[in-house]
């Protein structure tokens, strides 16, 4: 990578670590941070769908996230399995996993200490590890899971190339990549694309954007007010509330929220680019208004 293009990517990932502390340090302390473990949009069953997942306790907090997880881990059974979880935030994920699932295992990774140290002393260490790491060169060997999840944290990283990449070394041939993000219309076919060349071999796609627009248009304002009243400030885009650049856009359908599931095969990922340049450079200007719109005031 050139000299101008790592600086850029250390800039932001340093950026988006930053947002992620600086909330997480807000948090601390307060009566809402315990009960914060997801961060993502959040799924509403349409009417006529099954709700996903199984039935959850009434005072369970944040059950659209929860909802969420389960719709993108869909009927991929994960008895037994060795599961990471990259991107994981507070951990929501990688514990509602372990609970309900019946891995082996659950490894999540995350960009922000904070974020790592809260999951680290939230949830079972018996059956959960976290680590802090990027998600374009994990820290783990080749091969080592049977399942990767990915939701609502792609779109941050600087190289979703690399990104991929990692995704397949780590995997085993026959494993499950389970990946949901907001993906901008223009760049959406080049992703499945490069996926395909990575050895990720397309086994479901669902367009679930309805879905988390329901959510967000039913539970948004009012995560919003308790947000603000724990931590300060607006944070209209962190919740997705009417009104925010990435609600307009899945409302608009300028970009749309996907659920994939891929399974590794033999074959290996080619050298050289996977995006053309074109389409790196609107992944990389994604990347960056990530770090611009979700940018918390340490004050």
């Amino acid at each position: 990578m050139p000299d101008a293009e790592a600086s850029w990517a250390t800039a932001v990932r340093r950026g988006t670590a930053g947002n992620f502390d600086a909330m997480n340090t807000r948090l601390a302390g307060t009566t809402y941070d315990k009960h914060l473990r997801f961060l993502n949009y959040g799924y509403e069953a349409i009417e006529g769908e099954p709700v996903p997942g199984p039935k959850l306790p009434i005072a369970f907090p944040n059950k659209d996230a929860a909802r969420l997880v389960f719709a993108v881990v869909g009927d991929t059974d994960l008895t037994g399995a060795r599961v990471l979880d990259v991107g994981c935030g507070r951990g929501g994920a990688v514990g509602l996993i372990a609970r309900h699932l019946k891995p082996s295992h659950v490894t999540g990774l995350d960009l922000a200490h904070t974020s790592v140290a809260f999951a680290a002393r939230t949830f079972d260490p018996e059956r959960t590890a976290f680590a802090q790491g990027t998600a374009e060169q994990l820290p783990f060997p080749d091969a080592a899971f049977d399942a990767v999840f990915n939701l609502e944290s792609s779109a941050c990283y600087p190289s979703m190339e690399a990104f991929y990449r990692e995704v397949a070394r780590v995997l085993r041939p026959g494993g499950s990549f389970l990946y949901a993000d907001l993906f901008p219309t223009a760049v959406q076919q080049p992703c499945l694309d490069a996926l395909a060349a990575c050895g990720l071999e397309l086994e479901g796609e669902r367009d679930i954007t309805e879905n988390v627009v329901g959510s967000r248009s039913r539970r948004a304002e009012r995560q919003r007010i308790a947000l603000a009243e724990a931590s300060g400030g607006d944070l209209g885009e962190w919740v997705g509330q009417e009104g925010s650049s990435l609600f307009d856009r899945l409302e608009q359908r300028t970009a749309h929220y996907l659920a994939l599931r891929l399974r590794r095969t033999e074959a290996e990922p080619p050298p050289g680019r996977l995006f053309a340049p074109e389409v790196a450079a609107a992944l990389r200007a994604t990347a960056e208004e990530a770090v611009r719109l979700l940018l918390v005031d340490e004050s």
